[in-house]
């Protein structure tokens, strides 16, 4: 018997490691997914507070259907305002996250983080650069992207205006 009791500490310290890791801080993808919009934007990037529209913002709309949203690409114009309305058609959870790039730092995302089926969330944001942005639904971030692109400020569109390639699926 004595030759067993060597495993009592050991199981105990593993029961309360696994215990301890369990009820860790959260530092993994939870606190990345709930930080606020402008928590790491680039210099050239601003967000408005969270799900509210900057008054003569560009509105858009996009709409996701099942693990799809229904644009591929939008436009904005540089150091414009804009609002883009993610409207949730489909049955499970969704959002839309604008980053610098592909694996980049984040400008903006919808309020709130996390759009419920049936919802709607709102982002609203600035971009001062002109160049191509990438989005993405980070529940679904390898069915759902696409590329927002910045123009120059003088060519500011039309409220409501965005261009439509397809689903999107391969940005």
């Amino acid at each position: 018997m004595s030759q067993r009791l060597w495993l009592l500490p050991v199981l105990i310290a593993t029961v309360l490691a696994v215990f301890a890791a369990a009820c860790g801080g959260g530092g993994g993808e939870q606190a990345t997914a709930t930080r606020s919009p402008a928590a790491r934007v680039s210099p050239a990037a601003t967000a408005t507070a969270a799900g509210t529209a900057a008054a003569g913002a560009q509105q858009l709309e996009v709409t996701a259907r099942g693990i799809a949203f229904d644009k591929a690409s939008l436009q904005v114009a540089a150091g414009q305002p804009f609002t883009i309305r993610l409207k949730n058609d489909a049955q499970v959870t969704h959002n839309l996250h604008i980053y610098t790039k592909k694996g980049g730092d984040s400008i903006a995302v919808t309020q709130p983080d996390r759009v419920p089926a049936g919802s709607t969330g709102v982002l609203s944001a600035t971009i001062a650069q002109a160049g191509d942005y990438y989005f993405q639904c980070d529940i679904h971030p390898s069915a759902m992207t696409g590329k927002i692109t910045v123009g120059a400020a003088q060519s500011r569109l039309p409220a409501g205006s965005s261009t439509q390639t397809g689903s999107s699926s391969g940005y």
